[in-house]
């Protein structure tokens, strides 16, 4: 899932791996998405959080986890794609940059300055889902991340997602997505 709207999803400012803190919207995005999810999932419950060590990600974490009542385990491969120059940056100011169709609508390896491609961040969510579920085979966990990394993630199973993160993947969405160790593949639900 997508962590709860921001100040700087707000204002349009990239964040990336910056951080600015949840919005009142936010914390209540969060806290209806909790309440849905343990009512939905009371028959076979979630039974770990695992979150993005940034804080907009931690915070709805905490937020989930006071209804879902599940331990909360940080995990580095969660957080979002690095920016690198442009973080902290409005989009109004980098729109004008010629990467930024590739960087923002397309999954590519085109980087950005001291930042990484969407294929490189495509390829440490892979390995750190695919470990985390070979590690809780048959449990039904709850990842808490961002945006972007869920658009780069998500098209390698779909092949094609057309769009900002932005535009495709609002603040609190969830999807359900299974992992099957026998045959090393995803599953997932739009």
């Amino acid at each position: 899932m997508r962590h709860g709207e921001t100040e700087w999803n707000l204002k349009q400012r990239l964040q990336g791996q910056l951080d600015s803190p949840l919005t009142s919207k936010g914390i209540q995005q969060i806290t209806q998405l909790a309440e849905w999810l343990s009512v939905t999932h009371a028959d076979n419950p979630i039974e770990q959080i695992f979150s993005s060590p940034l804080g907009r990600a931690k915070h709805s974490a905490i937020l989930l986890q006071q209804c879902i009542e599940q331990p909360i385990q940080e995990a580095t491969f969660l957080k979002e794609r690095s920016f690198g120059i442009w973080q902290g940056q409005l989009f109004d100011e980098i729109k004008q940059d010629q990467a930024f169709a590739d960087v923002f609508f397309k999954v590519t390896d085109t980087p950005i300055e001291k930042g990484e491609s969407a294929i490189q961040a495509r390829k440490r969510m892979e390995v750190g889902l695919k470990a985390l579920g070979q590690q809780h085979p048959n449990q039904k966990l709850l990842v808490v991340t961002h945006g972007e990394l869920l658009r780069c993630f998500l098209s390698g199973l779909k092949n094609s997602v057309d769009g900002s993160a932005y535009e495709l993947f609002k603040n609190g969405k969830v999807f359900e997505v299974s992992f099957s160790p026998n045959t090393d593949q995803f599953k997932v639900k739009f």
